[in-house]
């Protein structure tokens, strides 16, 4: 690969290939080691590579604006990402963009054509992942994402996993600071590196089908959001007589309004809002069953102020109007009819 740095610190270069230091920030066991130091400030590339796959642990102690191009005719498989402090990216063919900490994607070139960009006085680290197509390729058919970035890889046009960097999750994190901690014998560290690279790439396809693949990965909520969102719907339905708002019911559920609004879906099949109103048509329906009880309390009780609100409701919801209902259920409502003909002599 060539390799160029421009810094306006300016100044030679120190390369060192496959130093023999072992006391260095980040080295992975059983890891090569390249450094690279100058007034710009100092890098170190630590990789392992096995049959299977090659980690890249990087760390950037840069003390002045420094760029760095990297080029070469061989494709490239990257499961990348920031483990401290954001990283400015430009990779040929993908869009330019500002890697944040925790943020993770997979992107594949047909060749290197590189640019990262560091501002002064920053420290990044980053941990990659290179793998080949083929090892991938069991994993498609349970991932559409993945199955539709392989397919462009056979094309050798350049992309990533998904439009957006996906931020990891906790069990992510913790996997690659296992990765990164791994103090047993250098000569297992292949078999750990292997067990814990399959691990985080699983959970990384994983996370990008439940934000991306939405229709075919389905939704996982904790067991705590969803004893919240059952409480926010008893409070939703625990006076008909209003309708709370989306607001109202997250404060009570202790939930973030999105969170709330899915889970929500999740439990109970319906949005919130439709959830409510059937729920309402529901005691209407309990309430018109008791012919002495008039109309205008019905109202009352569920929270219209006008019957013509209430008629026009409960036929959306039952497909018939609260007279016709009753005539099906042979309830001797004398007060629903006129209201019916009065609503119909106006059409």
């Amino acid at each position: 690969m060539d390799f160029s740095l421009s810094s306006p610190a300016g100044g030679e270069l120190e390369i060192t290939i496959n130093s023999q230091e072992n006391n260095l920030p980040y080295k992975l066991p059983g890891s090569q080691t390249d450094i690279v130091k100058g007034r710009f400030g100092s890098m170190y590339f630590h990789h392992f590579k096995s049959d299977e796959f090659s980690i890249w642990s990087s760390v950037y102690d840069i003390k002045e604006t420094t760029t760095i191009r990297g080029r070469a005719d061989t494709p490239v498989l990257e499961l990348h990402g920031s483990m401290e402090n954001q990283i400015h990216l430009s990779w040929d063919g993908i869009k330019q963009s500002s890697q944040r900490e925790d943020q993770y994607n997979m992107s594949f070139v047909p060749h290197v054509n590189n640019i990262v960009n560091f501002e002064a006085g920053t420290s990044t680290r980053t941990l990659d992942f290179h793998f080949t197509p083929s090892q991938l390729q069991r994993f498609a058919p349970y991932y559409p994402s993945l199955d539709k970035f392989l397919n462009k890889i056979e094309k050798k046009a350049p992309g990533s996993l998904t439009k957006e960097d996906c931020f990891i999750t906790n069990h992510m994190r913790d996997c690659l600071y296992r990765i990164g901690d791994y103090y047993c014998h250098p000569a297992l560290a292949g078999e750990f590196y292997g067990w814990k690279v399959k691990e985080f790439l699983l959970l990384m396809l994983d996370r990008a089908a439940f934000l991306h693949d939405k229709k075919s990965h389905p939704l996982r909520f904790t067991s705590t959001q969803k004893r919240s969102t059952e409480i926010g719907r008893d409070f939703l339905i625990s006076d008909l007589a209003r309708c709370p708002s989306i607001e109202e019911v997250a404060k009570k559920a202790t939930l973030n309004e999105c969170i709330l609004k899915k889970c929500f879906t999740h439990l109970f099949g319906k949005p919130i809002h439709k959830y409510f109103i059937e729920k309402k048509m529901e005691k209407a329906k309990s309430l018109l069953l008791d012919p002495q009880l008039p109309v205008y309390e019905i109202c009352t009780l569920l929270g219209y102020n006008d019957k013509q609100n209430f008629y026009n409701a409960f036929k959306k919801y039952a497909g018939k109007t609260p007279g016709e209902w009753c005539k099906e259920n042979k309830i001797n409502r004398k007060e629903v009819p006129d209201v019916i003909n009065k609503s119909k002599s106006k059409k």
